[in-house]
């Protein structure tokens, strides 16, 4: 018994100290905008931003893959994403989102992704909902479950209890959508499984989503539990 209370608390340390270390980087970080160059699967980034691990109604799969700085990303996509996140809040404050895997602050190769070198890409992480009552979840993110990478959805986009809201990954995509163009950011394309998009298609904001490229190959790591998201950057006029 004593021994599993030592190890309790060097675990319980251990994720305190995680969870410590993203705020403390945040606030090492220069102003600088930050420069992308090269391709997604090709690239590098000046003065990389990383991600915030928590707010009102999101957060990050892993404190550890944060302190590891795996949540680089382009300055401006940085503010994108967190004012879709204050605009979600405030229309659906039910609604929780996680986002996934990123990049190095530094860009450049990012084991085991192909991509993720230029700052400008972004896994998030499908919402989901109890199948049975409709009521809120989100994925697990231990480590068993790969960080939430683990999960397989069926053709109905179900796993175990759990179930895909397409409503809140719509609403999620068509405010990244329309919200991008004032801070220099556009969807460039999103790896996601192609079977799903009627369900997408069908919900609220389903119809505006229709020009975002959606791509998959089948030779490709099957994206059902997160829809890979490939942005662009071009400072918007009068910047």
């Amino acid at each position: 018994m004593r021994k599993f209370l030592k190890w309790s608390v060097w675990v319980f340390l251990l994720v305190l100290g995680c969870r410590a270390v993203n705020p403390v980087m945040i606030r090492l970080e220069n102003d600088k905008t930050s420069v992308s160059t090269g391709e997604s699967w090709n690239g590098k980034l000046e003065n990389g931003k990383r991600m915030p691990g928590h707010g009102e109604n999101f957060s990050g799969v892993s404190d550890m893959l944060l302190a590891m700085g795996r949540n680089g990303v382009h300055s401006e996509l940085r503010k994108l994403v967190l004012a879709v996140y204050d605009t979600l809040n405030t229309l659906h404050p039910e609604w929780n989102y996680l986002y996934g895997e990123t990049g190095w602050v530094k860009g450049g190769r990012f084991w085991p992704h192909y991509t993720h070198q230029n700052g400008l890409v972004i896994d998030f992480m499908v919402p989901v909902i109890d199948c049975r009552d409709s009521g809120q979840e989100l994925l697990g993110t231990s480590i068993f479950r790969r960080f939430g990478y683990a999960y397989e959805f069926d053709s109905t986009a179900r796993s175990g209890n759990l179930c895909i809201n397409f409503e809140s990954l719509g609403a999620h995509l068509y405010f990244l959508q329309t919200l991008g163009p004032a801070y220099g950011i556009r969807i460039k394309r999103i790896i996601f499984a192609p079977e799903f998009l009627p369900q997408l298609y069908a919900t609220k904001y389903g119809e505006s989503l229709k020009g975002i490229l959606f791509t998959y190959n089948k030779g490709w790591l099957r994206h059902d539990d997160h829809y890979h998201t490939e942005f662009s950057y071009s400072p918007p006029s009068g910047n």
